[in-house]
Formats: structure tokens, sequence, C-alpha cells
């Protein structure tokens, strides 16, 4: 499944990264009816927040915005006073949870967020004290997170806010760069990775596939299909939401169905790598080998170039006790990427179990020096020291 999870922690950073807008304005967008179900699902009733809904602040909200930032006079010092109310309102600290896939309205209530749901109420709060903004979508490697026995695959976003300069003396405007980017994640912004403009219509239909994951996850189907039906009613040509939805009716033996889904995913984006696997994977179930194989000949050179991919076959490796099969994708991971904390936890955790206590602390130690941030480094750290106090006691 898609989810748009990231990183840990908030970055206000001065961009110098390059945006490619993708725009549909002068093209028809395909029409999603034909991929839906509905007699398949009990979906009518099924609670899904609307457009509104998502992005709606309080009104005292948007009062504070409007006279604690609004009067400032350019685009950091906004910035700077939207980020302190964000994170130190009333002495309380917004918090990771890559599982909060919230509101504006819920963000602020419950204090946690993940990178979509800060986005949404940036991008709110950015709007009401009057900033310039725009929707980046982070393209990060293939990365998993493994939730409840699935993998469940990675996207990243955020908001960049836009300095705009007062009229000229030709009475024009315009936007000075580099600009301002609100970013749970201190890696992804340091990495430089490419990002492209996306519209409010792409991160809505995002949220959806969020929430239809995690309402798979708990085996509420009719939720999920709810969530992935409005996803593309709103924005039929979303990836995540495509492969969501085929995923959804394969879960609920929707086979034939869920084929065309991915078939018709791969028509409109035709590199996304995750599409295929799955494909290939549905095809595997049903039997078709040779249709399996030629899509898992299109996506295996780039995947295992890919060092995260290697942290995730680590993962399931322990997962099926494949001990050996395990250290070697960690360190196959380590060697494309020799930084790569996943992996080197995924060690450590790995020698651990296996009572190799000397070589868990060693990676232990290696994973604490490059944590890019400081909620890692202490989590390492942390673990370091029971594992020390473990040693001492043996």
């Amino acid at each position: 499944m898609s989810m748009r999870y990231c990183g840990l922690l908030l970055v206000l950073s001065y961009s110098l990264i390059g945006c490619s807008s993708v725009t549909t304005a002068n093209h028809q967008l395909p029409d999603p009816t034909p991929l839906f179900i509905d007699n398949a699902f009990n979906y009518q009733s099924q609670p899904v927040e609307t457009e509104e809904d998502i992005f709606a602040l309080p009104d005292d909200v948007v009062r504070d915005m409007e006279q604690m930032v609004r009067p400032l006079p350019g685009a950091k010092e906004k910035t700077d006073a939207l980020l302190n109310y964000i994170f130190f309102l009333k002495g309380k600290r917004l918090n990771y949870d890559n599982a909060a896939t919230l509101t504006a309205r819920e963000t602020l209530r419950m204090q946690q967020a993940n990178c979509l749901s800060l986005t949404v109420l940036s991008y709110s709060l950015a709007k009401a004290a009057d900033l310039t903004v725009a929707f980046q979508d982070v393209q990060i490697p293939e990365y998993w997170t493994q939730i409840r026995g699935a993998s469940l695959l990675n996207g990243h976003v955020n908001l960049k806010v836009k300095e705009l300069q007062s009229p000229s003396t030709y009475g024009s405007t315009w936007f000075k760069n580099p600009g301002y980017v609100i970013d749970f994640d201190l890696e992804t912004n340091k990495s430089h990775f490419p990002v492209r403009t996306i519209s409010q219509p792409e991160i809505v239909s995002m949220f959806y596939a969020n929430k239809s994951a995690q309402a798979m996850l708990e085996q509420n189907f009719n939720l999920a299909y709810a969530y992935l039906r409005q996803a593309l009613t709103l924005y039929s040509v979303a990836s995540d939401a495509l492969n969501n939805l085929a995923i959804l009716y394969r879960q609920t033996g929707y086979l034939e169905e869920a084929e065309a889904v991915y078939l018709h995913g791969i028509s409109l984006h035709p590199k996304s790598i995750n599409m295929k696997a799955n494909l290939a994977v549905l095809y595997r179930f049903r039997g078709m080998e040779e249709k399996a194989q030629w899509y898992e000949r299109q996506v295996e050179d780039l995947r295992l170039a890919n060092p995260y991919y290697h942290v995730m076959l680590g993962h399931e490796a322990m997962r099926d006790s494949q001990i050996s099969k395990a250290e070697q994708s960690f360190q196959h991971a380590l060697a494309l990427e020799p930084t790569l904390t996943e992996a080197m936890a995924g060690l450590a955790t790995l020698y651990f179990q296996q009572g190799r206590l000397e070589q868990s602390e060693k990676y232990l130690k290696l994973a604490g020096r490059h944590a890019q941030s400081l909620r890692d480094k202490e989590r390492f750290n942390a673990k370091l020291d029971a594992l020390m106090t473990l040693q001492a006691k043996l």
C-alpha cells in the first residue's frame, strides 16, 4: 500500500531545489467510474472528511494568524512566527506520528502529525497569514514501513513558502528564490531529492489514500473503499489511490477488477515500479507465471539498486527467521548506502536476537552516529545504554 509518511524533525530551510509543475488544467482527466464496483461495498454511510473539513481552522486560530502573523514584514518573519505557533503554542509541542493522517483541526487538538498532516495544517495557517505557498511532492526512493505485517510504501510531501517582493518601479511583482520549506524531515531536505509542485486536489487525494491504507490495516474495507472512491472522483489519476484500490480489490477477492485497476494505473504512470511489482504478485497468485515474470523483470534492476529495498528484504527475512538472508540484505543495503541508519538498526536487532551483543553494539553506535534527527539519536543511544547494561550483568 502507499502512504504519505515522513521523517521526524521540522526544518525551515532556504530551498535551492528546482520545482517542476505538473498541471492538468488543459487536459481532461479520465473518468474513474469504470474502475468502481459500488455494489461490492457498503460505502455510502461511511464517514469521509470533505475537502473543507480537511483544511478548516478554528475561528480563534484564524484570528491569531490575522493578529500575530499577517502584520509581520516579510515571508521569513511570517514563516518563523507560523512555525513557532505550530510547535510551541501554549507550551505544547507538535509530535511526529506516522499514522496521524489528521485534518488541520485534529492536528491542532491532538498535537501530532505526519508529513501530510503537517503540510495540510501549515497550508491552512499560511493562507490565513496571507502567505503564498505551494504543495511539494518529494521524489524519494522507494522506501517501506512495516506495520502489522504489511509493507507500506512511503511518500513524502511538504510545503514551500514563496518570498513575494513588493511592487517594483515598473509596477510588477516577482518571487524571490530561495523560499522556505516547512517539513518534518531534515534528512529529506539535506539529500536534495527532486521535488514537483502539486495541486490541492492531489494533496487531498493523498489524504484519502492514507486513510484508505489505515482502514485496510484495520480490515474496514467499506471505509477504505469510500476513501478511495472519493480520492479518484476528485483526482482520477492519483497513483497512490489507484494502487490502494487495486490492493483493496485483491484483498477482498475481486482479482480481475484488481488487474484492471493496475493496468489502468500503469498506463497513466508507466514508471510506477510499485504498481508493476504488485501486479506481478497478483499474476503469480493467479498462476499466470509468464505475465508475472514479465513485470518482475521490469522492476528487478531498479529495485536492486535501491538500498531501501534491501532493508525491506532484510526485515521480511527476519520475520521469516531467514537469518543469513536478512544479514546479507542489510549488508547489501550498507554497501549501496554506507550511512543508511535503517540498515544499521536492522543489523543491530538481528545480532541482538542471536546473542551477538558486541556486533549489535557496534551497529547501534554507528546508527546513533549517523542518525539525522535528535529523536533517532536518542532512540539509538537508549537502546545502546540498555544493551551495555545487559552486557554488564552477564
